[in-house]
């Protein structure tokens, strides 16, 4: 759980989003997890920590995915991003 306003909200919408407009990458995503979790049953903090370097390859992909996407498609008003929206 996070307070409202604290990035890492938007951190994690942006992966969502990402992996959902990027099946190719959700894919790899999955199977790692896969693999990881039949390696280490039992222990959580391998899990995590062979999720470590591509979570933080996806994280920048979403990213710029992200800034591209919303600077193709703002709106005259202005009107804050579902991301921005969020983060209060």
């Amino acid at each position: 759980m996070y307070r409202a306003g604290h990035p890492d909200i938007a951190r994690h919408l942006d992966f969502r989003d990402y992996l959902i407009a990027h099946p190719e990458d959700a894919q790899e995503y999955s199977r790692l997890k896969e693999d990881l979790a039949r390696r280490h049953p039992t222990d959580a903090a391998s899990y995590v920590a062979g999720k470590d370097g591509l979570i933080k390859v996806l994280d920048r992909k979403a990213k710029a995915w992200r800034e591209h996407v919303e600077g193709s498609f703002t709106d005259e008003q202005g009107s804050k991003s579902t991301t921005e929206q969020a983060m209060g």
